[in-house]
């Protein structure tokens, strides 16, 4: 007779920081919050399975997160009632994007990059709306507002990019810096490309600059 091999529990952190192993706990201290986190990263249902509640997890499973009733059916399926009031969207978007994050940047550095992170226009959009002077940009092609002025853009898997200017000198003008990012059509090409040299010119002539002064001080010597 086989022998059903030993499962290792482990704990999840649910409200005001207890940390749970049994499913009675769970529902004990449920926080809807942290509990959609768990769901949306595959620890909810791993643990689950831990503690021999698959049933649950075959419900769980079931969920994509973009129902209309998603709260209603995920704590259904855990057997707790919960009466919270959150941004549950927001919640499943964060939680995501924190999993596609963590092929850039450890674990402790999630909740700094989380929030200034866009892989959709419209969260782009709100960023620049929200002030955030550095915004990563994950993947995608993202059009760069007009209104956009003073921000660090940081691009992450090769996003693309277009910029919606009139001229070199009226993109200078708004002082946007570009990192790892790739122009998403020639004009934007044009303008970026423009930029690189113009950059690459003014540093040979601070070179140039020096050394002329270089030369100078030292024909004052002789």
């Amino acid at each position: 007779m086989e022998r059903r091999r030993k499962k290792i529990k482990f704990p999840l952190e649910m409200k005001d920081g207890v940390k749970v192993r049994e499913l009675d706990e769970l529902r004990d201290y449920f926080d809807l919050e942290k509990a959609v986190e768990y769901f949306c990263s595959g620890k909810l249902q791993t643990w689950l399975d831990n503690v021999y509640a698959s049933e649950i997890v075959e419900e769980l499973n079931s969920l994509t997160g973009e129902e209309e009733d998603f709260v209603e059916k995920f704590t259904d399926a855990l057997g707790v009632n919960c009466d919270e009031e959150i941004d549950v969207r927001k919640i499943i978007h964060d939680a995501f994007l924190k999993e596609k994050l963590k092929r850039f940047y450890p674990e402790e550095r999630m909740g700094e990059i989380v929030g200034n992170t866009a892989d959709t226009q419209e969260t782009f959009e709100q960023l620049v709306k929200e002030g955030h002077k550095k915004i990563y940009l994950l993947s995608g092609i993202f059009s760069i507002p007009k209104s956009m002025r003073r921000v660090s853009l940081i691009g992450l898997d090769s996003p693309k990019v277009i910029i919606k200017a009139q001229n070199v000198e009226e993109f200078q003008k708004k002082n946007i810096e570009l990192t790892d990012i790739l122009p998403a059509d020639e004009e934007t090409e044009k303008i970026m490309f423009h930029e690189e040299l113009s950059i690459s010119a003014k540093g040979l002539l601070d070179i140039l600059d020096a050394y002329l002064q270089k030369i100078s001080q030292e024909g004052e010597i002789c």
